[in-house]
């Protein structure tokens, strides 16, 4: 009888290696390297999947990261409650309670709101400004889908509009029209009404979740442009209510509101630091969907609005079903991110500050899988579809053939914000569709948008287009 002997091999992934790699202080080199091999223990000691190296890689190490910076930023800034925002941050907010310990002077939280019933509750009496608040970026998009946005049935305004009004993107010159006919309708009454019911009960969930009386209150939230932030602050101010909270938001974009409108704020990562290298110019921006709709999503719909009973606030959700599949999904990212953290917390791992670690590890970690994800990892994100609240689903990857291509340009050049590829993630679809081909095809594009002259005559045909 014999044994044969077979050598198992187990190599580091790309984003193990880059962990390893990437950190250049050679003070903290070792943390890198200790979480890196922590990382590939806990993948390996798993049952193998093809989204397991996706989720701990891409997923687990970032988030860790983030939240561990979080709670640390907000002990070292005096913060003793912390209030998570539904739904983007309910995965750090499980995250978080499983660090309690670590943390044991401030208490968690999670909030349930969302733009909708934040963006209905602003309007005291129907100014420019107050409708710039929550259309600020109305243009593409048709008057039914913003009057939607607000939580309004179509039996309230399609009286006050033909059908064909209804359904015609609004350009910048029809703005201040648009407004002027809601002011002058019966539509009126109905926002201001409407509007006040949805503050009385925003207010009053605030209170009693314990936000608007906290001593010294931060929240948590993902970020981007601070439009919840700036609209709430807007309410605050509206009720003379000097309350103000510390955010921390994951990124934020270039284009993110001013911090006298939205706060004082600690972010993640900034767009503007990396947004002009070419490899991120666009992916930045798709980064968005898979970190929103994906990594960080919860089993809860939209929340439409509160209701009251027997003097308690309920939140009431869109009746729109999560699908078994999704909801499968997100219970396997939970119980790997909790697996994770037990892991990590059975180390000595977390006897060291790790608050710096988000940005030698985390940030390069997202921005990496943003600029060349593979097609195994875009084949597991194959179904993911992106919404905001005024459009209806889209999804993010997909098959981009010749002919699908120019369509693609065709419908970015009318510039219609309610078309099939408002949400597309050109590069991952390219990678999705052609595999090794896609890189001349990629560098091909990248070439052309570097290219000034030809990114000016691209402009030139797109106004004559117009």
């Amino acid at each position: 009888m014999f044994i044969r002997s077979r050598r198992i091999y187990h190599p580091y992934t790309s984003y193990e290696n880059l962990w390893l790699n990437g950190v250049q202080s050679s003070g903290k080199k070792y943390l890198p390297s200790y979480l890196a091999g922590l990382a590939r223990a806990y993948r390996l000691s798993l049952p193998c999947l093809d989204r397991l190296d996706f989720f701990v890689n891409v997923l687990l190490v970032p988030y860790f990261l983030f939240v561990y910076k979080v709670l640390h930023d907000a002990r070292n800034k005096g913060v003793d409650q912390l209030f998570f925002l539904a739904r983007d941050s309910f995965v750090w907010y499980r995250m978080a309670l499983r660090l309690q310990a670590l943390f044991p002077e401030m208490n968690f939280h999670y909030l349930y709101i969302s733009r909708k019933v934040v963006f209905v509750s602003c309007l005291y009496d129907l100014s420019d400004d107050e409708f710039e608040l929550v259309f600020s970026d109305m243009v593409g998009y048709t008057p039914r889908q913003l009057l939607s946005s607000l939580t309004l049935d179509e039996s309230e305004f399609i009286h006050e509009f033909s059908a064909d009004e209804l359904d015609e993107p609004l350009g910048t010159e029809m703005r201040s029209l648009f407004y002027d006919r809601i002011r002058t309708s019966s539509l009126a009454m109905v926002l201001l009404n409407k509007s006040k019911e949805a503050r009385r009960l925003l207010l009053s969930y605030l209170q009693q979740e314990g936000f608007l009386n906290s001593k010294n209150p931060g929240m948590v939230d993902i970020g981007w442009e601070g439009n919840t932030n700036r609209v709430l602050n807007y309410i605050l101010r509206r009720e003379e209510n000097t309350f103000s909270y510390l955010s921390f938001f994951l990124g934020v974009k270039e284009t993110r509101h001013m911090i006298s409108s939205i706060g004082d704020y600690e972010a993640g990562y900034y767009f503007e630091d990396y947004i002009r290298e070419p490899e991120y110019t666009y992916n930045l921006f798709a980064l968005v969907y898979v970190l929103e709709n994906y990594f960080s999503a919860s089993d809860d719909s939209t929340l439409l609005r509160y209701r009251e009973e027997d003097g308690i606030i309920y939140p009431e959700f869109s009746p729109n079903t999560i699908s078994d599949s999704f909801k499968e999904k997100n219970q396997y990212i939970l119980c790997l991110t909790e697996g994770f953290l037990d892991f990590v917390m059975g180390s000595d791992l977390l006897r060291y500050d790790l608050s710096s670690l988000f940005e030698d590890i985390g940030v390069p970690t997202l921005l990496r899988f943003a600029s060349c994800p593979s097609k195994p990892e875009l084949r597991i994100l194959k179904d993911l579809t992106f919404n905001d609240i005024y459009v209806g689903d889209r999804k993010v990857v997909i098959k981009l053939y010749p002919w699908t291509i120019c369509d693609y340009v065709l419908k970015k050049i009318e510039n219609r914000r309610n078309d099939t590829y408002i949400f597309t993630w050109f590069d991952a679809s390219i990678i999705y569709t052609y595999g090794f081909l896609s890189k001349p095809i990629l560098k091909l594009k990248r070439n052309i948008l570097s290219d000034s002259l030809i990114h000016l005559l691209i402009k030139k045909l797109i106004t004559l287009w117009k």
